[in-house]
């Protein structure tokens, strides 16, 4: 009965997504235009996730090496390491880190029902720390390159997702936004998911997580819901949730699993994999302050996937560009396979990591944003 179910959802979407253009077109101002390959020789024992900060002199992209805890500096374009971090031993591998706009570096580890978030100056040193405890429905901080940390003199304010679907949910009772004093140890959960999370079952984690990124000219935090064309956004001065529905008609829905929620934990793991595979989905979004525009990732349903075969387990990625006001201005599909997480921008573009079964070395696609003439 639950295959049988998927089935038609799976088939009731396409039916939707085929009005959906998944390229730009003629007609647009704008146009996103393929351009040189970047190549990084980072040697072969680096886990391999990637920050980037941008100064006066250059664009640096910062890497972080599992075996060894260190962070690797690089210079954009240029093929050696320029600098390596140490972090301290006794904070263990890292895993999941940022780089403020100070050059700060925030570690997040998961450990016996905690998140421990340790804060390191520009040379490594332990600058500051904080605990937050995992609770049920209250989110546990998301830390890297796709969720960055807006800080505010000693404030932060990261973004962090909840699993499960829980019928006893209430909307309002599922914050995305963590906010903390680090001289007052102050904390404060804000924000909400979207109503459609309370309404059905979007199949576990692959459909709950937040993906964010960072204006501070206008002092926001623009946010990526799986599940939701809409784009939201927390005002840090209001701290309130808002929604851009203006685009909403040039993009495709996502069908839930199921409207019945108490369906989560009944389904056997096959049933949310095939769902996510076979459904597209929002992810990763970044601000480029250079054209002030927002790129965002919408992975495309792959109508191959076989749950038994490995080699399926991807979704073909669309970039779909916003103006400063969330309005759609063009749309791209990338026919190469990326890794959209390691992403990062310059004043020439967007580059976007291939993706490749070989470590190194590694390659990105520069993707520049053109007048359409």
């Amino acid at each position: 009965m639950n295959k049988i179910i998927l089935i038609i959802l799976i088939l009731g979407f396409g039916i939707g997504v085929s009005q959906f253009a998944p390229d730009q077109s003629d007609n647009e101002v704008f146009k996103l235009v393929k351009k040189d390959s970047f190549f990084l020789d980072i040697g072969e024992n680096l886990y391999g996730q990637l920050n980037h900060l941008h100064t006066d002199s250059a664009d640096l992209l910062y890497f972080s090496n599992y075996r060894s805890n260190e962070i690797h500096v690089y210079s954009h374009n240029i093929d050696s390491c320029i600098k390596n971090i140490n972090t301290p031993a006794h904070l263990g591998n890292i895993k999941n880190f940022f780089i403020g706009n100070d050059g700060k570096i925030f570690l997040k580890q998961r450990k016996y029902g905690t998140y421990n978030i340790f804060i390191l100056n520009k040379n490594g040193e332990l600058y500051d720390s904080l605990q937050l405890e995992m609770r049920k429905f209250f989110p546990g901080p998301s830390i890297s390159n796709v969720n960055p940390v807006y800080t505010e003199d000693e404030i932060l304010y990261m973004t962090g997702y909840s699993g499960g679907v829980y019928d006893d949910e209430k909307k309002g009772g599922r914050p995305v936004i963590i906010r903390f004093n680090l001289q007052t140890n102050d904390l404060t959960y804000l924000g909400d998911y979207p109503l459609n999370y309370y309404k059905s079952n979007f199949g576990g984690l692959s459909y709950r997580k937040i993906y964010n990124t960072l204006n501070y000219n206008k002092k926001i935090i623009v946010m990526s819901f799986p599940s939701c064309p809409e784009i939201y956004w927390f005002d840090l001065e209001d701290k309130k949730m808002h929604e851009s529905n203006s685009s909403i008609a040039t993009l495709p829905e996502i069908p839930p699993l199921s409207k019945d929620k108490s369906w989560y934990g009944a389904l056997a793991k096959q049933n949310y994999v095939e769902y996510y595979y076979s459904n597209p989905s929002y992810a990763e979004i970044y601000y480029d302050h250079y054209r002030n525009v927002y790129y965002r990732i919408l992975e495309s349903a792959n109508d191959q996937f076989n749950y038994h075969e490995k080699e399926s387990y991807y979704k073909c990625e669309i970039v779909v560009v916003y103006d400063k006001n969330f309005k759609v201005i063009t749309r791209k599909r990338i026919e190469e396979r990326i890794f959209s997480h390691n992403s990062f921008i310059t004043e020439e573009g967007i580059y976007f990591q291939a993706f490749s079964k070989v470590s190194n070395p590694y390659k990105w696609y520069l993707f520049s944003l053109e007048e359409n003439y």
